[in-house]
């Protein structure tokens, strides 16, 4: 259809869009959304973890930013279950760390970098080795723990990862 043809279609449809009050389509977001499945409702991939690993869990970094957080309330059973066992995380290291360091943010996707909603990442710390820059994804292993750890009354971390060294 030419372009010329779509303009009766398009102006019909900036007059609907016009009359609808900003309430309407408040509304009928809601019910469509009412109608949807919700994210809790779908089960997430959940990586593997290498054969002959000892570990109690393997998590996703995406099921972590994807699970429920508001500063101050409770974090979801699931995750608070997991508080001091060893995991398998698999994500990527944060764009810009720097090498040489005993800690960097753990991301759930390649393109991320230090700035990212503080839910959105695993603070990982290094107790026997320091950082060195390690593109692609990878898995982390070690105790986990999760719970607000604020600074200057700023939230730094809710999820922490504590492990020995980088991956080989």
């Amino acid at each position: 259809m030419p372009p010329v043809a779509l303009l009766p279609a398009l102006l019909l449809i900036l007059l609907l869009a016009s009359a609808w009050s900003p309430a309407r389509l408040g509304r009928a977001a809601m019910e469509l959304h009412a109608r949807l499945p919700g994210i809790h409702e779908v089960e997430k991939p959940r990586p593997k973890p290498k054969p002959g690993d000892q570990v109690d869990a393997t998590i996703s970094l995406l099921q972590l930013r994807d699970a429920p957080y508001r500063r101050g309330q409770p974090l979801a059973q699931w995750i608070l279950d997991l508080e001091g066992k060893y995991v398998a995380i698999e994500g990527y290291m944060a764009l810009g760390t720097l090498e040489g360091l005993s800690e960097f943010e753990f991301v759930p996707e390649e393109c991320e970098c230090g700035g990212s909603k503080v839910n959105h990442l695993v603070m990982v710390s290094l107790t026997d080795s320091t950082t060195r820059f390690r593109a692609g994804r990878f898995y982390m292993r070690g105790i986990f723990s999760a719970g607000e750890l604020e600074e200057d009354d700023f939230v730094t971390s809710v999820y922490r990862l504590r492990s020995r060294a980088m991956p080989d």
